[in-house]
């Protein structure tokens, strides 16, 4: 046997997991598919076909167009398995991962079905959230750093400056590192579409500020968020709110792996935290 030939345990493994035979067959069926066809086509949930993708890698790799396809290895275990019987897995009565419930949970699960290049829908999605945010932010005036917030802004101008740095910085930084650190191929309309998706918490956070000051004192609750320690707990659900919606983004525009796409954005978080020291200085708050 060559040495390019899998191995025949690496077909057993396959054949073991119903899930990703049935991924192998799909691709191969295709030639190429999709993340959102692959999704429709294997009706599973987006955190469990990563897991599954993940599983397969050095079999399933991805074109420069973000199609899915077989590698040379696995249109060998394609041909191999093509004529075995399918069989459906079998339900486990066991927790989700935490990845996958996150993926069903927190609303992100339609958007990460991979969009075309450049898509109008990415493009329309970053103009919505960026509007609505900003009338947010000139409203209530509060100031952002990416994502934490700082306060209140001195005036609604610096409000919606420093919202639009935030999104500016999460886009430029999410594309650059995935270009310059792994050499990926990045939806730019994606990445722009998935960095304002990330500020989503942020205008959670700005309608519950409009709304303390509106009903305040009456609203205890919202009023025990802006003080310590709610305050901490709400900056520490926000930061892993947005960084987790930043992370699904990042690897929905870019073909990298989970691991790489966790480099990128604890790096991306660590910049924030700098960002957090010198944002004072150039947008004084009141």
């Amino acid at each position: 046997m060559s040495a390019s030939n899998p191995r025949p345990q690496s077909i057993d493994e396959i054949v073991s997991k119903p899930n990703r035979a049935a991924i192998i067959r799909a691709v191969g069926d295709k030639g190429e598919l999709s993340f959102k066809e692959l999704k429709a086509s294997m009706k599973l949930g987006v955190g469990t076909l990563y897991y599954h993708l993940d599983g397969l890698s050095g079999l399933v790799t991805q074109n420069s167009s973000k199609q899915y396809m077989l590698t040379d290895q696995g249109k060998q275990v394609y041909q191999a398995i093509r004529g075995m019987p399918q069989v459906k897995e079998v339900s486990r009565v066991r927790l989700p991962s935490l990845r996958a419930l996150l993926g069903e949970i927190l609303l992100f699960d339609s958007h990460v079905e991979r969009l075309p290049l450049d898509s109008m829908s990415d493009i329309s999605i970053t103009l919505g959230i960026l509007l609505t945010a900003s009338v947010l932010a000139g409203l209530t005036r509060v100031d952002d750093a990416m994502f934490f917030i700082l306060g209140r802004a001195a005036q609604p101008t610096a409000a919606l400056l420093t919202l639009f740095t935030s999104w500016l910085l999460l886009f430029l930084l999410g594309s650059l590192l995935a270009i310059l650190l792994w050499r990926s191929s990045v939806s730019l309309a994606g990445m722009g579409a998935g960095s304002a998706l990330s500020l989503v918490p942020m205008m959670l956070a700005m309608s519950l500020e409009g709304l303390r000051r509106t009903f305040a004192p009456g609203l205890a609750f919202l009023n025990s968020l802006y003080v310590v320690p709610g305050y901490l707990v709400f900056q520490a659900v926000l930061l892993v709110w947005g960084a987790y919606i930043y992370t699904v983004s990042v690897r929905s525009a870019s073909s990298l792996n989970l691991e790489k796409t966790l480099v990128v954005v604890l790096l991306v978080v660590l910049v924030n935290l700098g960002y957090l020291w010198v944002r004072p200085l150039i947008f004084p708050l009141r």
